[in-house]
């Protein structure tokens, strides 16, 4: 079976099959919906942003300071919960 395009005109080939449901508003109208998840598609194809070089260089900081006991020392003393309260 062919895949169709969500925006190309339904035949009454399709019509007759009741493939797309029917559903009533509150005005009694009938509508037909067609809705596919082209998320993963979408993300596929575009790439994520490339992140801030200042944020990039502030976190590798931040763990440079928190891999040796005095960069922890200083971050605690800092940042502590104690300071600012």
């Amino acid at each position: 079976m062919a895949v169709r395009s969500p925006y190309a005109k339904p035949s009454a080939e399709v019509e007759s099959a009741a493939i797309l449901p029917q559903v009533t508003t509150s005005e009694q109208r009938t509508h037909r919906l067609a809705h596919e998840d082209v998320g993963k598609a979408v993300y596929a194809a575009i790439p994520p942003r490339r992140v801030p070089l200042a944020k990039r260089l502030f976190w590798r900081a931040v763990l440079v300071l928190l891999s040796s006991a005095r960069g922890r020392a200083w971050i605690a003393a800092r940042y502590g919960a104690n300071n600012g309260v």
